[in-house]
């Protein structure tokens, strides 16, 4: 079991991670995609740690597993999961939402005469 300073380095080093790629123009779907390769990240994320990243409880990840939803995980006792890498990545870039800036209609950016 990992201790709390442990689990916060984890999420510090994703974060640098996420930084890292993002300040080399990767964004969106692509940053995901990259960081699900990225050999700085440990290959396996344990289920407090996956908590923090995507900011739910450790016991939502538990309901999460009890109702077959994703992010893949691996099992490698009764009370011992770990979540690869690649799955968890892959995860968040599918439900990465992209909101594309929707300019201003025409009457709202133009002073209109009296």
């Amino acid at each position: 079991m990992k201790t709390p300073d442990a689990i916060t380095a984890v999420v510090t080093l994703f974060g640098e991670r996420s930084a890292y790629w993002t300040s080399r123009g990767f964004f969106g779907a692509e940053l995901y995609e990259r960081l699900a390769s990225d050999s700085e990240l440990p290959e396996n994320f344990d289920s407090k740690a996956v908590a923090a990243i995507l900011g739910v409880k450790h016991d939502a990840m538990a309901q999460r597993r009890k109702r077959g939803d994703p992010p893949s995980f691996i099992r490698f006792a009764q009370n011992s999961v770990m979540y690869p890498r690649h799955a968890l990545c892959l995860f968040l870039r599918d439900r990465f939402v992209e909101r594309r800036p929707t300019p201003a209609r025409r009457e709202y950016t133009c002073a209109q005469n009296p």
